[in-house]
């Protein structure tokens, strides 16, 4: 007789927002996106914190259930998404709990003394990195597996919180490469921006919340009337919201910047590779960024980028292979890396090598490597509990 089949481990997923712009937004969808294809478990079920619904061209997905619980910053709120993966877990009995944020941990780490379903958390930057709360804490150490998106937010949480080393485990951002191609500058941008074609354009691509001044516009704005004596008609293109915005741009107007600085909203997903292509230089010199996918989607618009040196961010640029890393707090190297960029005389070997830049981006950080990396994630913490696979 043949023999019976083994069914696959069921594991369930927990996000805060699917559907939406932002880092772990886009590092939740790709987790998805892997589960779904996975050759190792069954993607069961997939609860999110804040989106309504499911977009109109999502494709279906036969055997996965989605609970989407909507926004709603309340206490109430959280309670009821707390009630919805409590009730989940328990009726469906998943063999893994997957939340792609630490602060579903806690719960997971109930269930896991409840009823002995196991769980990983995957850990980004600034949550983790600490100080943070006792039950968030006891929620990493509890852990069965500690995704990582960086040496440095790796680093940082087995320092700060005694997590066992052991169960810490590298999976890196990855990016939507079809969506971010090296293109000439798009005629409808440089209008919208009232921009020419042959101006030194530097770009940042960031959240401007006043919790996260680490990002380093602030270095930049400092440095900035220096890039303009030595580059008159440079401009540049902030592209972001956040409560510390109006901030910023009462610091522009102040110091007289205006003309060369433009503040601009969150685009579509479809418009965000097209504002890529239109500069020479993009540039987040963060403090406190854990990874920072906007790096990598800059480098597969064969861009070069600049970015800090004492963070998570030097991990997409390949310890400086594919970019600049410069400290933050140094406004004169800062001045002369961003100046030379956009006079195009900087040494850095790869900078202006466009096509390598997106081949090396892909290479290391694409989709088929971020999902080969789970599928072994998978096959060895399941191996290891002598689960059948």
């Amino acid at each position: 007789m043949p023999a019976a089949a083994t069914s696959r481990p069921r594991v369930q997923l927990w996000c805060p927002e699917l559907f939406a712009v932002g880092g772990i937004q886009a590092y939740s969808r790709h987790f998805l996106n892997a589960l779904r294809r996975s050759e190792q478990v069954d993607l069961t079920d997939v609860l999110t914190r804040n989106d309504e619904r499911l977009p109109a061209d999502f494709p279906p997905a036969p055997g996965t259930r989605f609970s989407l619980c909507g926004r709603g910053g309340t206490s109430a709120g959280r309670v009821k998404f707390a009630a919805a993966l409590v009730h989940a877990a328990l009726v469906r009995r998943p063999e893994l709990i997957i939340t792609t944020h630490l602060y579903f941990a806690p719960v997971a780490r109930a269930l896991q003394r409840l009823a002995r379903i196991p769980f990983w958390t995957v850990v980004h930057g600034v949550e983790a990195w600490g100080p943070i709360r006792p039950a968030l804490a006891k929620a990493l150490r509890a852990a069965d597996r500690i995704l990582a998106v960086s040496r440095f937010t790796r680093d940082r949480v087995i320092e700060r919180h005694g997590v066992d080393p052991a169960r810490v485990h590298l999976l890196p951002n990855t990016l939507e490469a079809e969506r971010f191609v090296p293109g000439p500058r798009p005629p409808e941008m440089l209008a919208r921006y009232r921009l020419r074609p042959d101006q030194p354009i530097l770009l940042t691509v960031a959240r401007m919340e006043a919790t996260e001044r680490y990002k380093g516009v602030d270095e930049i704005l400092t440095a900035w009337p220096e890039v303009l004596a030595a580059v008159p008609d440079a401009h540049y293109l902030i592209l972001g919201q956040g409560t510390d915005r109006a901030r910023l741009e009462r610091l522009v107007k102040d110091q007289g910047m205006a003309h060369s600085v433009t503040f601009t909203n969150n685009v579509e997903r479809d418009e965000l590779g097209a504002h890529y292509n239109l500069c020479d230089l993009f540039a987040m010199p963060s403090r406190g960024e854990g990874f920072g996918i906007v790096f990598l989607e800059a480098l597969a618009c064969g861009k070069p980028v600049l970015a800090g040196n004492g963070d998570g961010s030097v991990d997409p640029l390949r310890d400086g292979e594919l970019g600049l890393l410069v400290d933050p707090d140094n406004l004169r190297d800062l001045r002369d890396a961003i100046i030379a960029v956009l006079q195009k005389r900087h040494p850095h070997p790869n900078l202006f090598r466009p096509a390598f830049l997106r081949e090396q981006a892909i290479a290391h950080f694409g989709v088929d490597r971020f999902r080969a990396t789970l599928e072994a994630q998978l096959s060895d913490f399941f191996a290891a509990r002598q689960t059948p696979v």
